[in-house]
């Protein structure tokens, strides 16, 4: 596996440069950052595709509701008189008398709050009927955008753009089989996209998409205090005088032969005896690893690093002809030497185009996927 810091100490094995510490090594590190994000958006990689299954939300009705606007413990709170509210209610609207309102937080079985904007602004008594709807489905942590639609069961919905779908929802059709989605923000995570569906859902619905996901970021460069143990076949490493931290998980954690921490990948001088990707971090002093442990190491020195997230082959090529022209670039290297650079660059990434046979044929865009969102076929799951 190619991490991160194999790539900043390849660039300046060809290119030139210190390789302990200094502005040199820094450049390195961003000039691999940017290849990678630059990489991925030249075409259409089949490596960047992911399939995912979004199922719909039927409308929940079950039971009366009140409303008390000034509250007791929260304002403007909902109470289910019967029934349950559903795990999903933080995401949904609040119909009454033909009027939406926005849930803001689902507190309990029972009870739920509206938010500040929307709510019916007087108290309304008990036994009060409606029903609750949800139009927005968070999208995974790196959906870009979505490549492909299908249709699974009799869903047949059309995307619009957002300022054509909130002008579909004045036409008050809150409710039903849904006719159109867009993709959108999603109200209560700002960090992500949802993909919203309009009218609501009457029914549960299975709809697959298939979308463009951005690489992983790069986060750990290099990280090897202390020292690890862990038994062949085990997944269990156990650190001593570590400080392992949530952002090093899917690092690479290489293993060294004694108490010298390993080199990079082509290191002989100081080689690693076994490599896994991190799966979590369990305590500072604990992590999970995805793969069994190919061998016994016993308090041992190690390094942990981010994997670049290519695939293996002529891509992996292709980045790092890139971060090599990068790295020249940010250190202002000779024009002549640039240029010679980015030809050995686009001449690796139209290899990494052939390789990645099946994936659409670009130079720089992409496939409109909503053109061809009404080809239906059926995404495989396993």
């Amino acid at each position: 596996m190619l991490t991160w810091h194999d790539a900043a100490l390849q660039v300046l094995d060809t290119v030139g440069g210190q390789k302990s510490g200094g502005r040199n090594v820094r450049a390195a590190m961003i000039a691999v950052q940017e290849a990678i994000q630059h990489l991925s958006t030249e075409r259409t990689w089949n490596y960047y595709l992911r399939p995912h299954r979004i199922v719909t939300s039927a409308q929940y009705d079950t039971g009366t509701i009140s409303y008390d606007h000034v509250g007791g413990s929260s304002p403007r709170i909902v109470t289910l008189d019967s029934g349950t509210w559903p795990s999903w209610s933080e995401y949904g609207t609040l119909l009454i008398d033909s009027v939406p309102y926005e849930v803001d937080r689902r507190l309990s079985d029972t009870t739920l709050t509206l938010t500040e904007s929307k709510n019916p602004e007087l108290d309304v008594s008990a036994g009060k009927s409606y029903t609750l709807y949800r139009e927005s489905y968070t999208l995974p942590a790196g959906f870009t955008s979505l490549f492909h639609i299908d249709r699974v069961a009799d869903w047949n919905g059309c995307y619009v753009s957002p300022q054509s779908f909130q002008n579909s929802r004045q036409s008050m059709e809150y409710v039903g089989q849904p006719r159109i989605f867009t993709i959108m923000a999603d109200t209560k995570n700002p960090s992500r996209l949802a993909f919203w569906v309009y009218p609501g859902s009457q029914s549960s619905e299975k709809i697959d998409l298939l979308f463009k996901r951005r690489p992983t970021l790069l986060r750990v460069y290099d990280y090897s205090t202390g020292t690890v143990a862990v038994s062949a076949g085990a997944r269990t490493v156990t650190g001593t005088s570590t400080i392992f931290t949530s952002k090093m998980a899917d690092a690479v954690i290489r293993f060294g032969a004694a108490a010298e921490v390993p080199g990079g990948a082509d290191d002989i001088d100081d080689p690693y005896d076994h490599e896994a990707a991190v799966s979590s971090i369990d305590t500072t002093t604990q992590l999970t690893i995805k793969t069994d442990a190919e061998l016994s190491s016993s308090s041992v020195a190690y390094r942990l690093s981010d994997r670049i997230d290519v695939n293996e082959g002529a891509m992996q090529l292709a980045l790092m002809d890139l971060a090599r022209f990068r790295y020249m670039s940010i250190t202002m290297m000779a024009a002549s030497q640039r240029q010679a650079a980015g030809g050995v660059y686009q001449e690796s990434l139209r290899a990494a185009a052939r390789e990645d046979q099946n994936s659409p044929p670009g130079s720089g865009t992409t496939i409109d996927p909503y053109t061809s969102a009404r080809v239906y076929e059926q995404v495989s799951y396993s």
